[in-house]
């Protein structure tokens, strides 16, 4: 399968901001599915109010694919219900700001030691980094320690995000041609699919065996809140959600990593200022240095890794208030509500020079540039982990700008295949007592 070029992508999200009347009119999805009803939106009042409905949910044949990847079993990403709503609200405590704050040490250390082991042996050596390669490795090992208490190795680190893509891959071709089930058994790529989903799924049970082993587990930890969690039925659900949580945890936070540090590459005087702020606070404000806030929030602004948005399948007959001078309008019962969320924070309804880079827009910020990002949604089904990947954003994003100078060396190409993520992006980092 193709992947998603930016051209493609650009085209897409153009086309949905420009027929803004495209939330007036429903069109079916695929001919030959008999499928509900889309309606594609990118105005902040529909967006917000279908986000808000308590009885919207997300769509089977749209989140299928996800089920795919540990072959059916209920995770909290995609499923409804009871189970979930325990599921969901088990795994909050996970997050509150007690367990944040161990866990922002643990990918302190983390990040520490990729700087010295591998960020220094680039410098020394001249070499380019493919920075998203990197924070794959990085941000996929911090969640391993930092929420299933568990120590990834490098090799393991490796094979898990191969298998990942192969498992995915497969997912998103099945998913676009429905009759490939029927032949799967017959095909190389299914099988060796299938084989990798096993060895995911694998891996997500090794997490869960490795924690009920300890002998001094850490409460309230995610694995933990899982491990002891009644209302699920079994350990493929358990592990269901381990995995989820990996897969959908790690590359989401590597790549803004990996659009912020290339914006501030190409922007080498907003890359000083940053730097010059970091230095003059103390160590233990360094994370709330408001400039870094602001750099970070525009690159998540410009390259929002959720690029295509989600979706959600409305339960009963809705009207969606707006304010005037737009109108109110009816979306029947069962229509599809496709939310794009670069279509919002590219829009030039919402934001001045919308494709520019410039983090001064959220020092004082509109209402409409407001509530026009939400990169994690909002509502019941936002994302459990969000203050976990504001805080590791802010902890690695600081600790690389802090004492290295940072510069092009590659710009490549964005993709957009589950996630808009760079591809082929090199940049080259010395020291700044070396300049």
């Amino acid at each position: 399968m193709k992947e998603f070029c930016s051209e493609n992508c650009t085209s897409y999200i153009l086309r949905i901001i420009k027929l803004d009347r495209t939330i007036f009119r429903n069109r079916p999805l695929i001919p030959f599915r008999r499928k509900p009803f889309l309606v594609e939106v990118t105005d902040i009042q529909t967006f917000r109010q279908v986000l808000k409905d308590k009885t919207s949910t997300k769509p089977d044949f749209i989140y299928s694919l996800y089920l795919k990847v540990h072959k059916g079993n209920f995770n909290i990403f995609s499923s409804e219900g009871p189970k979930w709503k325990h599921s969901r609200k088990a795994i909050a405590s996970a997050f509150s700001s007690q367990h944040v704050n161990r866990m922002n040490t643990v990918v302190k250390e983390k990040t520490d030691n990729w700087v010295t082991n591998r960020l220094i042996v680039k410098i020394e050596n001249g070499e380019p980094i493919d920075v998203a390669s990197e924070m794959l490795q990085l941000t996929l090992c911090s969640i391993c320690e930092a929420a299933f208490q568990y120590s990834i190795n490098d090799n393991e680190a490796d094979f898990f995000l191969k298998e990942l893509h192969l498992a995915l891959m497969e997912a998103a071709v099945a998913d676009n041609m429905p009759f490939r089930k029927y032949i799967s058994r017959f095909l190389s790529s299914s099988r060796r699919a299938s084989v990798a989903s096993d060895h995911l799924i694998d891996f997500s049970q090794k997490v869960l065996d490795a924690y009920r082993s300890l002998e001094c587990p850490i409460e309230g930890t995610v694995i933990d809140c899982i491990a002891k969690n009644p209302h699920y039925e079994n350990d493929q659900d358990r592990v269901a959600d381990i995995l989820i949580m990996l897969v959908g945890g790690h590359d989401t936070t590597a790549y803004t990593i990996s659009w912020t540090m290339l914006e501030l590459a190409k922007h080498q005087e907003e890359q000083k200022k940053l730097r010059s702020m970091l230095h003059m606070a103390d160590s233990s404000a360094r994370l709330h240095v408001p400039k870094l806030h602001h750099v970070i929030k525009e690159a998540m602004r410009l390259h929002p890794v959720a690029a295509m948005g989600t979706c959600r399948k409305i339960a009963s007959d809705l009207i969606i208030k707006r304010e005037d001078p737009l109108p109110d309008y009816f979306v029947p019962e069962g229509s599809i509500i496709m939310m794009s969320i670069m279509g919002m924070t590219r829009n030039e309804r919402y934001y001045k020079d919308p494709d520019s880079f410039k983090p001064s827009r959220w020092e004082n910020p509109t209402k409409d540039e407001v509530d026009a990002f939400m990169p994690f949604l909002i509502g019941r089904r936002n994302c459990v982990g969000q203050s976990l990947a504001h805080s590791n954003l802010r902890i690695i994003v600081s600790t690389l700008i802090q004492n290295y100078d940072w510069a092009v060396e590659n710009p490549g190409t964005a993709t957009c295949f589950f996630t808009y993520a760079p591809k082929n992006m090199t940049l080259k980092a010395s020291r700044i007592a070396d300049k």
